[in-house]
């Protein structure tokens, strides 16, 4: 999710931006140690869910008029990010729900 408001005053001599965001990713892919007796050293899974969020604010000023031949312009900007990690499971947690056919105890496939 993504909200964003673009704002041009004075023709467009200062212009004020700003983005709020949320955002949830579900593939953050690890490796980890499987237990020897299975045959593999190691699988891969998505272990952590994290979300992103956070508030972006930009000001520009456009000091001088447009029909002079140089420009003098400020910009500033500031951000405030927060990162959570939504769910974690452990390596340990992951292999004991694998079940000896190879399917894991929510329906889907084991990387094994």
């Amino acid at each position: 999710m993504n909200f964003g408001l673009d704002a041009h005053f004075l023709n467009k001599r200062i212009i004020l931006t700003g983005d709020y965001y949320i955002r949830d990713s579900e593939s953050m892919i690890f490796n980890y140690a499987l237990p020897v007796t299975t045959g593999y050293t190691e699988a891969k899974n998505n272990l952590v869910s994290v979300r992103n969020s956070g508030v972006e604010l930009q000001l520009s000023l456009d000091l001088l008029p447009h029909n002079w031949d140089w420009s003098w312009t400020i910009d500033a900007n500031i951000a405030m990010n927060k990162n959570q990690i939504k769910n974690c499971r452990t390596a340990t947690e992951y292999c004991h729900r694998i079940s000896l056919d190879g399917v894991d105890s929510d329906g889907g496939t084991a990387l094994v």
